[in-house]
């Protein structure tokens, strides 16, 4: 027996020695065989030599029969000769017949149809991956002329041929072998950065076929073609292999190409798999063998173009049981992490995973997950409102997929998870924020316990935020069922012109006003008082002033008691008149009142809303405009009007008018007739007052703690009230006030209160002139300056952000505008200047 092994391993040394030596053979005598062709091409004797040799090099490129002969060479052993060439030589004597192109090699030789034929089949037939690496690299190394016309016809014909698509079917056969990795690179490579290449070199004469739009389509069509090709085997009971097209993908993927690719795959693809397993299988093993560099990118693409969750299983299987890398992107990366507009992939991520039993434990593990970030208090300070709004969607796709028998079995631990998060939520200044708390507490709470009681939050289900975020989150239905119609096409009546019939008169004096709104029992007189409260207050009746701190006190704690829809547009409207026709008496009351105590956010937030609006409204003029002065119009009269005394100047001065001659004439319309500004007066007492306790705390008032909301609000309408103040004596003094004040406020955590201090700075860059900005006030406006810069860097939302750059915008745009005055003014002086001034020699 060992004899026997010995000798077997004896004679299969000595074969491989002896394949080793014919090789080696075969390859001198190709080497020889090509320096005869290259110094025919480059000199022959006739058309004859010329095409006899170019049907030599293709017989050994492209004729695999072996009775094939070549008359120019003798070789000891032709099939070898064959494989020698097409693995070692192909290349280098590809790029010696293009680089033998020139005006007068074609001008001669390509008027022979088949000297042109058999140059054009070395490249178009060979099924060689190095054709198309030899033509991409001539393009990018040629210059305008006729090698670069001939290597782009060769490309367009050789893609418009599908010549690729053999060359990829052989890859599919067999596994790639480590001493072919370097050209499978190098093709691949090729192939990727085509497009970048020819658009590069050829610019404005581009081909359209080589455009991204026309070319990654034609190479998503190779590779269908690839994948159809290995089905055919796998029925066939054949070897398959798919790492040279996972590794195409990926590389496609990351070079920008994602979407045009798989949109051109998919819309193959996601009919061959509902129909046929062994498209689901190959289509599976494509996708989960890509390599870890392009998993990613890949994966998201996918799952961004597959419309129902309920064919991701047909792509993926169970492999996110088995890769792990598979299961963090698609369970952390994809949810936590990263965040799209369109809640299709979260869609297809979860219903994924809620569509196998298999896979429901993963879904359960990544809800708490993303209960715990959805809750943690310090994530929802640092995060953008996008992000966050992303998990709660996740959060609450999750609910309508979860079954209620998980649901059960987890209830403790969500709870556990849940309400700390909901407390977090809503403890936030942001409406939208606590807008979320209510809804993911509401949601999970009725899928944990549908029969039990249901929290009862002011969450109004008819806001078009909640509407839209409920209508994301609704599970997507099969897109193979058509939905059905509805038979319900009546139109409702149309009811707004209708008026309300009430029994209660309305008051025409303030008094009576004042005296039905204290009426809390009768809440038709209240409607009916508050109506007409407006009204009142702007006829400006007499004792107005005398009664406006009343009045301003009982619509301050008016609360509504009736199913009024307009309760609170006319209780605005009623304390808004009444500041700007009593602005002095109402605003002393209102600031005041701010930090008292017994009073809610929302009456703090009222006033502060009610001093924001009067002073915007005091500080514009009335909108009256007066109508164009037409002077036809003026003198003539009407068809109807009886001549009167008056009429006689009128014609008097039309005849004046028609024998005049005017040079000039002035503008058909007078004027803006110049108005008060009626806010210059009470804008300090509107301004100061607002900022003197905003640092006290109290047990139900705290502005710099918990109560950021208010504070948000407070700086807000400060910055409004600057803005108002423009062009005022004050604006100086309010805009340094109001620098000082928000520079300690700068580093607040809350984004609402970010926000509101972004919006002050700008109203004090445009309300204080140029010049109080860069002398005054250059030392807070530096400090602010460098902190919108790193705000600008390194803000914590989007918002954020883009304030603080249209804050350093409007910052860089007065800078500019002041040095532009000052070096105008310089030079007007410098031109003025007498020449007795300078010394002539």
């Amino acid at each position: 027996m060992r004899l026997f092994t010995s000798c077997f391993a004896f004679n299969r040394k000595c074969s491989l020695i002896l394949t080793f030596s014919i090789m080696s053979d075969s390859r001198t005598e190709v080497r020889r065989f090509c320096k005869q062709i290259e110094n025919i091409v480059t000199n022959p004797k006739g058309q004859h030599e010329l095409q006899q040799a170019l049907r030599d090099v293709n017989c050994l490129t492209l004729d695999l029969d072996l009775t094939a002969e070549v008359k120019l060479f003798q070789f000891s052993d032709i099939a070898t000769a064959k494989c020698v060439f097409r693995q070692t030589f192909y290349c280098p004597f590809g790029c010696f017949l293009m680089n033998i192109l020139s005006f007068d090699w074609i001008r001669l030789y390509f008027k022979y149809e088949e000297i042109k034929q058999n140059f054009d089949n070395y490249f178009l037939k060979a099924n060689n991956s190095g054709t198309f690496i030899i033509l991409s690299k001539c393009l990018a190394d040629s210059r305008a002329g006729v090698k670069q016309n001939k290597c782009v016809k060769l490309l367009e014909e050789f893609l418009q041929r599908r010549c690729l698509d053999p060359v990829i079917v052989q890859y599919c056969k067999a596994s790639i072998q480590s001493e072919e990795q370097f050209i499978v690179d190098k093709f691949i490579g090729a192939l990727v950065s085509f497009p970048d290449q020819a658009a590069n070199v050829l610019q404005t004469q581009n081909s359209d076929l080589f455009l991204p739009q026309q070319y990654i389509p034609l190479i998503g069509q190779t590779i269908l073609a690839s994948l159809e090709h290995a089905c055919d085997r796998i029925r066939k009971g054949q070897d398959v292999s798919l790492q040279f097209v996972g590794q195409l993908c990926a590389k496609l993927s990351l070079s920008g190409f994602a979407e045009l690719l798989w949109r051109t795959l998919m819309s193959r693809m996601m009919l061959e798999v509902q129909r046929d397993f062994i498209w689901s299988r190959v289509c599976e093993r494509l996708i989960t063998g890509i390599p870890d560099r392009g998993l990613d990118i890949v994966l998201r693409t996918v799952l961004r173009i597959i419309p129902w969750y309920g064919f991701v299983d047909k792509f993926l299987g169970d492999c996110i049981l088995t890769k792990h890398r598979v299961e963090y992107l698609m369970c952390t990366k994809m949810l936590l992490l990263q965040y799209t507009d369109k809640s299709l992939v979260v869609h297809n991520i979860l219903g994924y995973l809620a569509s196998s039993h298999t896979r429901q434990p993963l879904l359960i593990k990544t809800m708490k997950g993303l209960l715990r970030v959805w809750g943690d208090g310090s994530a929802l300070r640092h995060t953008s409102g996008e992000q966050h709004l992303y998990i709660t969607k996740a959060l609450l796709i999750c609910c309508n997929h979860l079954a209620e028998r998980d649901a059960q079995t987890h209830k403790d631990e969500l709870l556990q998870l849940l309400l700390p998060g909901v407390q977090c939520h809503l403890g936030m200044s942001d409406h939208d924020t606590r807008c979320l708390g209510m809804l993911v507490a509401k949601t999970i709470t009725q899928m944990i316990d549908p029969k039990g009681p249901r929290l009862d939050y002011e969450l109004d289900e008819n806001n078009e935020s909640v509407k839209s975020l409920l209508t994301e989150t609704t599970t997507p239905a099969d897109p193979a069922i058509t939905g059905c119609t509805h038979d319900d096409d009546l139109e409702p009546y149309d009811m707004s012109n209708d008026v309300k019939v009430t029994k209660v008169k309305r008051p025409k004096y303030l008094r009576d006003c004042m005296e039905g709104l204290i009426c809390a029992d009768d809440t038709e007189r209240v409607d009916t008082c508050l109506e007409a409260a407006e009204g009142l207050i702007r006829a400006l009746p007499d004792g107005l002033t005398e009664v406006c701190e009343k009045f301003a006190k009982i619509l301050l704690h008016l609360s509504e008691k009736s199913s009024n829809l307009h309760f609170t547009k006319h209780r605005f409207s009623a304390m808004v008149a009444l500041t700007v026709n009593a602005p002095v008496q109402s605003s002393k009351y209102l600031t005041y009142q701010f930090y008292e105590r017994n009073y809610n956010l929302r009456q703090r937030m009222d006033i502060l809303e009610v001093l924001a609006a009067s002073a915007q409204e005091l500080s514009h003029p009335s909108q009256s405009v007066p109508k164009p002065y037409s002077k036809d119009s003026a003198l003539t009269p009407g068809p109807t009007q009886a001549p009167t005394p008056e009429d006689w100047h009128s014609v008097v001065q039309k005849r004046i008018e028609s024998k005049t001659r005017r040079f000039v004439k002035g503008p058909s319309r007078p004027g803006p007739a110049p108005k008060i500004n009626k806010f210059a007066g009470v804008a300090g007492q509107f301004f100061y007052p607002l900022m003197k306790h905003y640092d006290r705390r109290e047990n139900t008032f705290d502005l710099i703690g918990e109560d950021s909301l208010i504070l948000g609000r407070l700086i807000y309408t400060l910055g409004v009230i600057m803005y108002c103040a423009v062009n005022t004596m004050e604006a100086k003094r309010m805009g340094a006030t109001l620098l000082e004040y928000v520079l300690v406020l700068r580093f607040h955590t809350d984004r609402i209160v970010c926000h509101a201090i972004l919006f002050a700075v700008s109203m004090v860059i445009l309300s204080v002139p140029a010049h109080v900005l860069l002398s005054d006030l250059q030392g807070e406006v530096m400090e602010m300056k460098s902190w919108l810069e790193d705000v600008a860097e390194k803000g914590i939302d989007k918002e954020s952000r883009k304030l603080a750059v249209q804050c350093l915008m409007l910052m860089e745009n007065v800078i500019r505008k002041n040095l532009e005055i000052l070096f105008r003014t310089h030079l007007s002086l410098f031109e003025r200047t007498p020449e007795l001034f300078f010394v002539k020699r």
